[in-house]
């Protein structure tokens, strides 16, 4: 058996492989002495596998030879992110270089359209399963060296949404006895105008007559746009620091 027919019977190179840098470790018995390895290093472009009068791939193989096909550094294909919703150009990108940033593709795409509502932005990642990541993309157009300003990985989805004009109120309100039984959700919600700059307090007294009788007001929860849950945190000694909705 030769190099070439082994390589064939592995099914031939990959693409990534580095067809000019084969090694063949070979491990030399001879009678009542130490065996000793050998490494030679071999070249067998993909032309010679198909090529049965190629001169090259005819190294002989022995027993207990080992055969290394390395990969050629760094290659890698194509790797492609999509960015959805209110961009100039929205679509799917090439990454062009290592480290691409959300940054970098928002600004190929032309940047953000008069609709876009940067902070509900959000990015999902297919690799490992992880899912949605969390991303402040209003701070990112700010300072590029954001924390949040992500390496974009193949697969990757931006999507930055129209801005909504409301906000979702849920739980142990006073809604059901303030307000007509067919606007209010079965689960106690109610959806109300967006107020630029306010707290949930606001909204609950506002429009959801207050807090109900087992409200617990220590145990309120906003979630924003993007994925991100804040809740009411005590700050001694000015008391309790509400999160604002956004």
């Amino acid at each position: 058996m030769t190099l070439g027919d082994a390589i064939t019977l592995a099914s031939g190179f990959e693409r990534s492989s580095a067809t000019n840098a084969i090694e063949i470790s070979r491990v030399i018995i001879q009678d009542n002495q130490h065996t000793q390895t050998v490494i030679k290093t071999d070249t067998l472009s993909r032309d010679d596998l198909e090529d049965l009068n190629s001169e090259d791939g005819v190294f002989q193989l022995e027993p207990y030879d080992n055969i290394f096909v390395r990969y050629i550094p760094e290659f890698e294909l194509q790797q492609n992110v999509t960015i959805r919703g209110e961009v100039i150009f929205p679509g799917d990108y090439r990454l062009v270089k290592d480290n691409e940033s959300v940054f970098d593709i928002i600004y190929r795409a032309g940047g953000l359209n008069e609709e876009a509502f940067a902070a509900g932005a959000t990015l999902y990642r297919s690799e490992d399963s992880l899912g949605y990541i969390v991303m402040r993309l209003d701070e990112i157009l700010e300072n590029r060296s954001s924390k949040y300003n992500y390496a974009l990985k193949d697969g990757d989805v931006i999507i930055l949404p129209k801005r909504k004009d409301y906000v979702t109120i849920a739980g142990a309100t006073n809604i059901q006895e303030t307000q007509n039984q067919e606007i209010v959700g079965i689960d106690n919600t109610i959806r109300i105008p967006y107020h630029k700059g306010k707290n949930p307090l606001f909204y609950i007294n506002e429009y959801a007559g207050g807090f109900a009788e087992n409200a617990r007001k220590d145990k309120i929860w906003v979630t924003h746009p993007n994925g991100e849950v804040k809740t009411t945190q005590s700050k001694f000694p000015i008391g309790k620091k509400h999160p604002l909705v956004l």
